[in-house]
């Protein structure tokens, strides 16, 4: 599975801001969007300061379906989680998605930078 960032190749989240960005799956064999019809679960797992994992899911109403067919979700993170990214660019971040009982995961990679506020 491969993944298009829908609002360009890369997404900049400001440490302690709401942040909302879309992202589309396509599937790497027939190069069309993966259908999230039968999607039980999906989750966005991203990097915390401290090297633990900050993970949004679909069921926790972080993540939704914009577009099933379309293979497009939306990601959803308040202030509070982003002040709990590693600040840093060109991140790797996953996504997962649960479907028949099978977990499909892609690392999309050097696709986030996570930049402190100028001014606390």
């Amino acid at each position: 599975m491969t993944f298009k960032i829908v609002q360009g190749k890369v997404v900049t989240i400001i440490r302690e801001a709401d942040k909302t960005f879309p992202v589309m799956l396509i599937s790497a064999k027939t190069q069309l969007p993966l259908d999230l019809t039968t999607a039980t679960e999906i989750k966005g797992i991203f990097t915390k300061e401290d090297g633990s994992a900050l993970t949004v899911t679909k069921t926790g109403l972080a993540i939704s379906v914009t577009s099933a067919i379309g293979g497009t979700i939306s990601i959803v993170l308040t202030a509070a989680q982003t002040a709990l990214l590693k600040a840093s660019e060109k991140q790797n971040f996953e996504i997962e998605v649960t479907r028949g009982g099978k977990a499909d995961i892609v690392q999309i990679a050097g696709a986030l930078n996570v930049r402190l506020r100028l001014v606390d």
